[in-house]
């Protein structure tokens, strides 16, 4: 049509009153307009009901500017309509899946991905398949009539409209499923996440400035980190200050905008502390709002994914986008603590089942559940809150719920407590249990009340005698110095100085960097260590012969089941102060591991009953026994074994009869939803399905043997007594931490490498040890030193930091340079330094010549090694003796 003739039938379809030049001989009425393109940008037709797509469009522009023009507000018009016709074969609908994913439903996801360019809240709603599937469904039978409620409808109706009502309702999950993966974006949450995180970023670098350019900022946030270490994480520092000021400003206003009722920002300790610094920071000129504008956007986003998700205001679905909104910012933001701290969620059915087998086992050995008095229960690595919020509305094995309604206030007020390192899984933890209490009715007599149980601390750190003593110290001394966190020093404190009865939980699995050159440490706890050490690490020598508990002893994990334990020892002049139970889902390397056998010898001293049930899925493994393994646990999140422990020490057991073990594995090959259900079959710990395992003189829970093996003679014996082996010497390859650095194969290139490490080297021993400074200030100046810093130069490896501390001069002796085995069949050369180099001095000294000092190299590879077997007489690196763990020497055969 020409211009003027296209104009007058669009005012023909605006006019709404019959009054018009242009209006039709009837007056006013429905009108239809059948057009190609001619409702495109720019063309306002208000009053528009409906567009119907008749035939298909490819281009998303034209879809965008057909819907756009339907979406107008006008008088009276409650509702835009878009409609999209699909003809589907009699009988096919049965089969909905096929048909929603099959080529006629095409035209209906271009529309939904137009739409959501559009409708941010469509952009929630199409990542959500509870949002989907909630969306009310209508149905127009027959007769015209909308029916509003369907599902209801279908009791009531008969004949076809029942059958064509019943119809609608089986389409309903297979579009919400269809329209999440056709029109969704699987990657939302995370890509927010990645989104947040670099404004986060932009905070803290705006913070950093700041700091550096005045003074009275610096020691604002100074003093907030001193107030930390005071009364919440002793190795809390400054920098960590800033980064934790710039999360609480990019994630507060989730808090502030959709949980506003229960006033969580304005009760929450920590978030109380965190506001007056930012209004204390304010007053100096440090403002972040400029920053944070594009979020705003962002957070009614997640408004959106709130309503969307909760449309009869379910408490669960809300707390359940609340995590998946953190989950993706944690792993964006902060991905090196979530390493280094082992942070992963637990699946919903391992907390179910681990606090039902709490519950059970206490009543079977105590004659008392979760429920009752003084039965205090700690959740030590809380993460986001899910095992103390489940024990709100979960139910026991006889169908009762676990907390009983007349001992929920005091529960939740005085025996219920939690603790958490990091802050963003604090807030959620907090606030998740806020809200599950709140389901139950706990505020309904008294109002909300923040929940008192729960810490802002490391649980590692703050429960030494002496960090008490500290503490104790610092609370006569109200602010002084930057003070302390109000509220959540006097929480510790209450903890500290509560018995416990029950811990559950996950603990953090991280066994720490790799290498140094991670630049990622896991935090040290020497006390902790040396508690491991003295008792697990002592019973391993005494099986073993050999010192210390092997690399596994120093995983977090290990480390929590020596925390616990010596947490529920609260008065051994008094059993009844003594705690009960310890619940812990960890790697199964607890079971499996034989450097974990003075580990499993010390529990059974320690306790009277042990519950394991090997739930298995180590990807580690590989062929038939990464089949036998079944599906991972956790996923993506981890590739460990997974077993869950409960621990149970009962005073009235025989203390000089080690624990019986009672002992249950996942059958082989399980998926993870069989895994699941394998679990609710068993009910709990305390299920007849577990069998008890005798104890062995190796300690081993699983694979028990006849005792027949240890009578063969050993290969190699790496204890004390290597009289009766066939080999006696052995060592590890060499080990450096800084390949890059050390290794060549170009001797010049060496050369020239090795020389500038060791003139980086020696300007940084000029700077730690200049002035005479002790050592308290070398340590600083050292840490000070980071891999940041001349990369391509240097790498600080703990053998370097080492010897800078200890200020020893490093010279270049090119005698030092030596072919090594680096892989197999391949020789490079070696700067050969132990004070650079983590580990050579053993292997080194059974090479000491080139011709391989009178030794051939025999090694003993893992099962992921490509060769079983290798020979050499050169110094061999220590993935260059085939990726093996051992490297054993014997005297050179003649020939």
């Amino acid at each position: 049509m020409n211009a003027y003739r296209r104009s007058w039938k669009l005012q023909w379809l605006r006019d709404t009153t019959g009054d018009g030049d242009r209006a039709d001989e009837d007056g006013p009425g429905a009108r239809l307009l059948c057009n190609a393109r001619c409702l495109t940008e720019g063309v306002d037709v208000p009053a528009l009901d409906a567009v119907v797509l008749l035939a298909p469009k490819r281009s998303e522009v034209d879809i965008v500017q057909a819907v756009g023009r339907v979406m107008r507000t006008a008088p009276g018009k409650q509702c835009g309509y878009v409609v999209l016709p699909v003809l589907v074969p009699a009988g096919k609908l049965m089969h909905s899946d096929e048909v929603i994913r099959g080529s006629d439903f095409k035209q209906v996801f271009k529309v939904l991905r137009a739409l959501r360019s559009h409708d941010e809240r469509l952009d929630v709603m199409v990542n959500s398949v509870r949002a989907a599937r909630d969306l009310p469904l209508r149905v127009i039978n027959r007769t015209g009539t909308i029916v509003e409620d369907a599902v209801s409808a279908v009791t009531d109706a008969t004949g076809p409209v029942q059958q064509q009502l019943a119809l609608s309702n089986l389409l309903t999950e297979a579009i919400a499923s269809a329209i999440v993966e056709q029109v969704g974006d699987r990657q939302y949450w995370p890509s927010w996440g990645r989104r947040t995180a670099v404004v986060c970023d932009q905070v803290r670098a705006h913070l950093d400035a700041m700091a550096a350019a005045h003074d009275e900022v610096r020691e604002a946030l100074n003093g907030f980190a001193q107030a930390m270490v005071r009364t919440s994480i002793p190795s809390f520092t400054e920098p960590q200050a800033r980064a934790m000021v710039a999360q609480h400003v990019v994630t507060i206003p989730v808090f502030d905008a959709f949980f506003a009722d229960n006033r969580f920002a304005e009760h929450n300790p920590i978030s109380v502390h965190l506001r007056a610094l930012l209004n204390r920071l304010a007053s100096f000129g440090v403002h972040f709002d400029h920053i944070t504008e594009p979020l705003k956007s962002r957070y009614r986003h997640i408004a959106n994914a709130f309503q969307a998700a909760d449309p009869d205001t379910s408490t669960g679905e809300r707390l359940d986008v609340l995590r998946q909104v953190y989950d993706g910012f944690l792993k964006a933001a902060m991905p090196s603590e979530v390493q280094r701290l082992g942070i992963v969620y637990t699946p919903i059915e391992l907390v179910d089942f681990m606090l039902r087998s709490v519950d059970a086992v206490c009543r079977v050995h105590f004659g008392r559940g979760l429920t009752e008095e003084n039965v205090t229960v700690l959740d030590p690595f809380t993460g986001t809150g899910t095992f103390i919020a489940r024990l709100f509305s979960l139910n026991g094995a006889d169908g009762q719920l676990l907390i009983a309604d007349a001992d929920l206030a005091r529960k939740y007020s005085e025996e219920l407590l939690a603790r958490e390192i990091v802050m963003l899984p604090y807030y959620i933890a907090a606030l998740k249990i806020e809200e599950s209490a709140a389901e139950r009715g706990v505020f309904d007599s008294r109002g909300y009340e923040a929940f008192p149980g729960i810490v802002l601390a490391d649980t590692f750190e703050s429960e030494t005698p002496a960090m008490r003593q500290q503490r104790r110290v610092h609370e006569q001394q109200a602010w002084e110095m930057g003070g302390q966190v109000p509220g959540n020093a006097s929480r510790v404190t209450t903890q500290e100085n509560t018995p416990i009865k029950v811990i559950v939980g996950n603990p953090p699995w991280s066994a720490g960097q790799k290498s140094s050159g991670d630049d990622n440490p896991r935090p040290d706890y020497e006390e902790v260590a040396q508690r491991v050490q003295d008792t697990y690490g002592r019973r391993q020598g005494e099986i073993t012969g050999k010192a210390g508990g092997g690399k596994s002893a120093g995983n977090l994990y290990v480390q929590a089941f020596r925390w616990a334990t010596d947490r529920l020892t609260v008065d051994v002049d008094d059993p009844e102060n003594e705690g009960w139970v310890v619940a812990f889902v960890t790697p199964n390397s607890l079971t499996t591991a034989t450097s974990l056998a003075g580990m499993r010898a010390e529990l059974r001293d320690e306790f009277s009953d042990v519950y394991v049930v090997n739930l298995r899925g180590d990807a580690y493994k590989s062929g038939e026994e990464f089949r036998r393994e079944g599906d991972k646990i956790f996923g993506t999140g981890s590739r460990n074994g997974v077993q869950i422990t409960v621990l149970v020490r009962n005073p009235a057991a025989d203390p000089a009869q080690p624990a019986r073990l009672h002992y249950a594995q996942v059958p082989d090959g399980a998926a993870l939803a069989t895994k699941f259900d394998w679990l609710d079959v068993l009910g709990d710990v305390t299920s007849n399905q577990l069998v008890e395992v005798p104890v062995t003189g190796r300690h081993d829970w699983v694979n028990l043997g006849d005792g027949s093996f240890e009578k063969l003679l050993p290969v190699c014996d790496t204890g004390k007594n290597r009289s009766q082996v066939a080999v006696t010497d052995h060592a590890l390859g060499v080990t450096t931490a800084c390949d890059t650095y050390v290794y060549s194969f170009s001797r010049d290139d060496l050369i020239a490498r090795v020389s500038r490490l060791i003139d980086v080297y020696d300007s940084a021993r000029s700077f730690v040890h200049r002035g005479r400074p002790d050592s308290e200030t070398i340590r600083h100046r050292v840490a000070q030193l980071t891999d940041n810093d001349r990369l391509d130069e240097i790498k600080w490896t703990d053998t370097l930091k080492t010897t800078l501390r200890r200020g020893d001069e490093i010279s270049f002796d090119e005698a030092r340079i030596r072919e090594v085995l680096y892989r197999p069949f391949t020789k490079l050369w070696l700067y050969e330094d132990d004070r650079i180099l983590t580990s050579v001095k053993t292997i080194s000294a059974m090479f000491a010549s080139a011709g391989g000092g009178g030794n051939i190299l025999i090694t003993c590879p893992s099962n992921k090694a490509i060769f079983s077997a290798l020979a050499s007489i050169t110094l061999p690196d220590l993935c260059g003796a085939g990726s093996l763990q051992i490297c054993r020497a014997v005297p050179r055969i003649r020939r």
